[in-house]
């Protein structure tokens, strides 16, 4: 894996977990740390946000190179 995808997959589980502090105890930690409506704040959504662009592709090469498997989805056996 390049390294830049490994970069924004760690950029994308943060934001994930930063999402689940929201939604479990009304939490946002970004905020909390870099200050409410804040430039840098701001810049960190935003971070997240080109993360999960730049994610899409190894996804979607990943999608064709298996044949339209899912490589989400869990086979059972």
């Amino acid at each position: 894996m390049r390294p830049i995808y490994s970069v924004t997959l760690f950029i994308l589980i943060l934001g994930g977990l930063n999402w689940g502090a929201i939604a479990l105890t009304d939490t946002d930690i970004v905020a909390n740390v870099f200050g409410e409506g804040d430039v840098i704040t701001r810049f960190m959504y935003g971070l997240a946000g080109l993360a999960a662009l730049a994610q899409i592709g190894p996804w979607l090469q990943e999608l064709a190179a298996d044949n339209g498997h899912d490589p989400t989805r869990i086979e059972h056996q």
